[in-house]
């Protein structure tokens, strides 16, 4: 995160670090629970974006699993961005864009594209075995 001289880390789990862009003293602190941020169970954290704009769009989006085996366990959540420095968050404005299953590949890389736009794996949302439960021919 450039503007907050940081590096932003999902953690195992439900939480998100930062640490300084340091390499002699690299400490890392706590940033975000995702519980406190969606006021629910979240099993796990997937992936953080900022937007490549935060002084114009001040977001952070986030993939994240509430609950697996669900049709609409995993989602893409969008949080606006307060001050970029430290960085800190409008825990009110969360927003749930975007929902899809959780039953296992549930992709969730995030990049903004040339055209500005997010961009964001899905993934089959099955178990690796047996493969293909949903029949969706990926041979």
């Amino acid at each position: 995160m450039p503007s907050a001289q940081k590096w932003i880390a999902n953690h195992a789990g439900n939480k998100i670090g930062t640490f300084d862009n340091d390499t002699e003293d690299a400490t890392a602190e706590p940033l975000l629970n995702l519980r406190d941020l969606m006021k629910e169970q979240v099993q796990t954290g997937y992936a953080t974006m900022f937007h490549h704009d935060l002084a114009n769009e001040p977001w952070c989006f986030i993939t994240l699993t509430k609950k697996r085996k669900l049709d609409d366990g995993h989602c893409l959540v969008r949080v606006r961005v307060i001050d970029p420095t430290i960085p800190t968050f409008d825990m009110g404005s969360v927003t749930e864009m975007l929902h899809w299953k959780s039953n296992g590949h549930v992709g969730s890389s995030m990049a903004f594209g040339p055209d500005g736009m997010l961009y964001l794996s899905v993934g089959d949302g099955q178990p690796p075995y047996p493969p293909d439960g949903d029949g969706v021919g990926q041979d």
